[in-house]
């Protein structure tokens, strides 16, 4: 009996990464922030981390925009890994959790493979690439999945999801179009984070407890 229920346990885990990944990245980003020594796009002499004028991604440089050495950069791209991870992950098994036809199937799995791939690769000199590849994969796959959602009768997850979409999306318009360039950054966050607490929120409710190798 104890046997069974440690690989139960074991298995329950393992559906639960995206929304356990998001977790450990909230709480790397934080560490991220708290480390950074200073400097933004509105005053480079400015002290600590911005949550108004700091973009995210500025966190994964190991040098401040102050000229500061950052010693918070590991934690910051360690975060983005698992976020990357774990959007890419939950996307992928989205047709496990929710019936629909093969091709969608197909298609949101390619995507989110993308996605979570150049998610990952978001820091170092490939991040301008990188980024256009993650927008380009991230819009595939939340059009894809608002779609199963919807064929599926999760109305709730729907309008979430449109909701972060739409987040996201007027984030890049404003990116790659530069308007209103100043709000980018704090915008950036709130798109961000309504992504990732929608897909945590959808794995938490759509994960299989049921143990792959029972026979029920």
């Amino acid at each position: 009996m104890k046997q069974s229920a440690g690989k139960f346990n074991l298995y329950a885990a393992l559906e639960l990464f995206p929304a356990l990944g998001i977790a450990v990245y909230f709480v790397l980003f934080y560490v991220a922030a708290a480390l950074y020594p200073g400097g933004s796009q509105a005053d480079l002499r400015s002290t600590g981390y911005s949550w108004i004028d700091n973009y995210w991604c500025e966190l994964m440089n190991h040098e401040a925009m102050n000229g500061q050495p950052h010693p918070g950069a590991v934690y910051a791209i360690i975060a983005m890994i698992f976020a990357g991870s774990a959007i890419g992950v939950f996307f992928y098994r989205l047709p496990l959790y929710c019936r629909t036809t093969a091709m969608k199937a197909r298609i949101i799995r390619t995507s989110a493979a993308l996605t979570g791939l150049s998610g990952v690769m978001l820091f170092g000199d490939f991040h301008n690439p990188a980024l256009l590849c993650f927008s380009l994969a991230t819009l595939v796959t939340l059009v894809v999945a608002l779609l199963i959602l919807l064929e599926n009768g999760r109305k709730a997850f729907f309008a979430a999801g449109l909701l972060s979409m739409s987040l996201t999306q007027i984030n890049n318009i404003m990116y790659y179009l530069r308007l209103c360039v100043q709000h980018i950054p704090w915008f950036q966050k709130i798109a961000i984070a309504a992504v990732l607490l929608w897909v945590a929120a959808m794995n938490v409710r759509l994960r299989r407890i049921k143990d792959p190798t029972s026979d029920d």
